[in-house]
């Protein structure tokens, strides 16, 4: 079996308010694949992903880094979030510094870059999200849309090997949304490892290989996504429904077969799947 990226095993985790938020939780992320989080609020997904970073240190379980079992000093931690990336839900829980370019440039600096590297690196990254404008412009007076961008772009001017985001979508616009996803989509093409927590099951499905469902703090089913979001009665088990577009497509699938046995994936698929049915 071929070793995963990252791997939790047995994790537990208490806040000091007494709150329970990860029981006995495992996880296997393969490298190279894009895994969705899903589950309702409070289920415990972003405690989750501040494990998987190694912000958090849980009280009971092991974090795996290719492998091997991770520890919790300083220069471990340092390395290790160069090389698992997270973009919290909150833009400004992540921007600290004056300007967009002194925010991107923190990471690279930090690697021990020079100083012409650091230029190169951080431009890349703002073209890469097309914010190449905003650079000298200060944090504090960003739309939220554009906060988002650029702490996305702090993440990636590391070049991290893991990317996670917490809730990429919430507080984006269309276009935002889908500005987002075409950077993704390249970043998965390089092989990056992308993980995504959100409840929304559309926006999930459409873009999950595979998926983890969780609910009160544990992974109930890991597999591939198309096969998770087929299981109604487990995403009721996380208080979950059926993406509309997979509902839909198993409704009609006595009469519309499904393209190479694979579900629709978009209302786009759908639509062309039910059109390729009825044509004469």
């Amino acid at each position: 079996m071929i070793t995963p990226i990252l791997e939790a095993r047995g994790l537990c985790f208490r806040y000091a308010s007494g709150a329970l938020a990860l029981r006995d939780l495992n996880l296997r992320i393969e490298r190279g694949r894009r895994l969705v989080l899903l589950g309702a609020n409070g289920c415990g997904k972003t405690t989750l992903l501040l494990h998987l970073n190694g912000t958090l240190q849980p009280q009971e379980g092991v974090l795996q880094l290719d492998g091997q079992a991770m520890n919790y000093g300083r220069r471990t931690r340092q390395a290790w979030r160069r090389r698992v990336g997270l973009v919290l839900q909150e833009p400004d829980d992540q921007l600290f510094a004056a300007t967009v370019y002194q925010d991107v440039s923190f990471g690279p600096l930090n690697q021990g870059l020079g100083e012409t590297a650091v230029h190169e690196r951080v431009m890349e990254t703002l073209a890469m999200l097309d914010i190449t404008d905003l650079a000298q412009r200060p944090t504090h007076v960003l739309s939220f849309g554009q906060k988002k961008r650029v702490a996305l772009a702090g993440v990636l001017a590391m070049h991290p090997e893991v990317l996670i985001l917490d809730e990429p979508d919430a507080g984006l616009d269309g276009t935002g949304i889908a500005r987002l996803f075409e950077t993704l989509a390249g970043l998965g093409s390089q092989g990056t490892t992308l993980i995504m927590a959100t409840h929304d099951v559309d926006l999930a499905y459409a873009w999950a290989d595979d998926a983890a469902i969780l609910a009160a703090g544990r992974v109930l089913r890991q597999g591939n996504a198309a096969d998770l979001f087929g299981d109604a009665q487990l995403l009721a088990a996380a208080g979950l429904a059926m993406p509309p577009v997979l509902a839909v497509a198993h409704a009609l699938r006595p009469t519309h077969p499904w393209p190479d046995e694979q579900p629709p994936r978009t209302t786009h698929d759908l639509i062309t799947m039910i059109t390729a049915g009825t044509a004469p």
